[in-house]
């Protein structure tokens, strides 16, 4: 099981990084990309109103989880569960993984030797795998195995945040208020 954990590198990151934090991956893409074209005033304005919000949130957050060592206990464990849990319902993620260290390296090869071409191919290949694992991880996280350990987690965690500003559940609102009306006014990038 060690050498799952050690192989799937970037996906535990991922993981961890989502249990820890997982209130702001529901960041708009607008919010996290530059637009093409300049976005109306109003969006602007919501655009910055979101990030300011974010940073203070993530502040309060991470002020939060260092200063509770059973929180980062709990963090710890819960990532293993999740890690435990996506290979066991998907055992081929550890092959997409070693296949997508593979493309990192023939990406770099091609790019190196200036071909587009392969590299373009190499490219949409590794973006069919990373969709697939995150779309895998996504079912994972909201299985009945995983699923109540993160909202637990996450409940004390934000009650630890209200402890240290009152305002935190509000900003948490605001943020996804903000996120929902980006998301509808923004054009899809497809």
């Amino acid at each position: 099981m060690l050498r799952r954990f050690q192989t799937a590198g970037p996906l535990l990151q991922s993981v961890t990084a989502l249990l820890l934090f997982l209130p702001l991956f529901a960041v708009p893409v607008a919010a996290q990309q530059a637009p093409l074209q300049q976005p109306p005033d109003e969006i602007q304005q919501m655009m910055v109103e979101y990030q300011e919000i974010q940073q203070r949130y993530s502040q309060i957050q991470t002020q939060a989880f260092m200063a509770n060592t059973e929180l980062q206990e709990r963090q710890a464990e819960i990532s293993d569960l999740v890690v435990e849990a996506f290979f066991s319902a998907y055992p081929q993620a550890e092959a997409q993984i070693a296949r997508l260290d593979e493309l990192q390296a023939e990406a770099m090869a091609a790019q190196e030797a200036q071909n587009r071409e392969l590299l373009g191919q190499l490219m949409g290949e590794a973006g069919m795998l990373q969709e697939q694992l995150q779309s895998q991880q996504e079912l994972v996280l909201e299985s009945d195995s995983v699923k109540p350990h993160i909202d637990s987690f996450e409940a004390d965690l934000m009650a630890l945040m209200v402890d240290i500003d009152p305002e935190a559940q509000q900003m948490r609102t605001r943020l996804d208020e903000l996120a929902a009306l980006l998301t509808a006014a923004m054009p899809s990038p497809f």
